[in-house]
């Protein structure tokens, strides 16, 4: 199938991994999310424009800003979560970043800084945890996020998924018994 669709089994995956992965693996859990949200996003787009699956990854690619910005078009979108441009392209990585963001800025990415986190940069978070010279400060992460799964199953609901007649591949993980406890507990949070 190489509709909109095609998208939510990867994006279910991703969120599994996400969920799975010990809380000590950095990367792996930035970059899992990272992949969670950039296809669910890709889903939504393709499903509002019409445009096949490759369409959507050539013209989008890792690009979680640009994404973002597509599904937003719609007012009707994630309405309690935005990314704004003014912290977006601020320099998270720099000490003392903060103090130069709007207390409206402010108050957005102390909300949300995982989003931000991997809209900035989810081509790199398989480096996290890497020495890199431009960035002068740490960030802290917390794992598993609830923030996540409010975030997922809200994406989840603007998309109508899982629909009648098709599987949930959290679901059916969740089911099957061989995922640790933790993540169980975890995902079963979407269901609540």
């Amino acid at each position: 199938m190489n509709d909109w669709r095609s998208f939510l089994s990867p994006a279910d995956e991703w969120y599994v991994t996400y969920a799975v992965v010990p809380s000590d693996c950095a990367s792996v859990v930035a970059f899992s999310m990272g992949h969670t949200v950039e296809l669910y996003l890709k889903a939504v787009v393709a499903k509002r424009t019409g445009k096949t699956v490759d369409e959507i990854r050539m013209e989008y690619r890792h690009k979680i800003k640009k994404l973002w910005d597509e599904c937003k078009i719609d007012q009707n979108f994630m309405p309690n979560h935005e990314i704004e441009d003014s912290v977006f392209d601020a320099d998270l990585f720099r000490r003392g970043f903060e103090k130069k963001l709007s207390k409206h800025d402010f108050k957005s990415y102390s909300k949300h800084p995982e989003l931000y986190l991997i809209a900035k940069c989810l081509s790199d978070l398989k480096y996290f945890w890497t020495h890199l010279k431009s960035i002068e400060s740490g960030m802290t992460y917390y794992h598993p996020n609830p923030y996540w799964i409010e975030f997922i199953r809200e994406l989840r609901r603007y998309l109508g998924h899982p629909s009648p007649g098709r599987m949930d591949f959290v679901k059916h993980k969740i089911d099957e018994g061989n995922l640790p406890f933790h993540a169980v507990q975890y995902l079963q949070g979407l269901y609540v």
